[in-house]
């Protein structure tokens, strides 16, 4: 691959590659998976390796990171199909108070429908685009950032408080 043989080069000019930065493309994952020596070499609880041993020096490792802008396009991605067909997984987060709290994409798309109704007051700035994703726009960085703002985040805490108060008062 493009990624070993960049290793080796460096190998060979006496640098010792120590990372590679990668997006989550299924063929960036496909290489760390087949670099991993062991399960020692994965994220505990998980099949996703974070490290190999250096292919031409044992005594060093090579760590696998994900660009963040990637990430956050996965986390976008991971959560708009959330509840889009039978073998969906739910989006977890630990609440300030200790609970489990599930999200999925229904919530985004109602923090638009809410927030387009303050016209040019929107809080989130949220269009039709980012909540009816499409396979070109499922690619986009920008809009997914956007999505996954603090901003977003803060309106359906504000939302959720408004149609949700007796549960804050428990």
């Amino acid at each position: 691959s493009f990624v070993e043989e960049v290793v080796r080069v460096l190998w060979t000019c006496g640098i010792v590659a120590k990372g590679v930065v990668a997006d989550g493309a299924t063929s960036n994952f496909a290489f760390f998976d087949q670099w991993a020596a062991s399960s020692d070499d994965r994220v505990e609880g998980t099949k996703v390796p974070w490290k190999c041993p250096h292919p031409y020096d044992r005594d060093e490792e090579i760590l696998f990171f994900m660009d963040p802008p990637h990430l956050v396009k996965l986390n976008r991605n991971s959560l708009a199909n959330s509840n889009a067909h039978e073998n969906t997984r739910s989006i977890e987060k630990l609440g300030s108070d200790g609970e489990v709290q599930h999200m999925d994409w229904d919530m985004i798309r109602l923090a638009y429908q809410m927030d387009k109704r303050n016209g040019p007051l929107q809080k989130t700035k949220l269009t039709h685009a980012h909540v009816e994703l499409n396979s070109y726009s499922k690619m986009g960085v920008r809009k997914a950032a956007q999505v996954c703002s603090a901003t977003v985040a803060d309106f359906i805490e504000e939302l959720d408080e408004q149609l949700n108060p007796a549960q804050k008062e428990m």
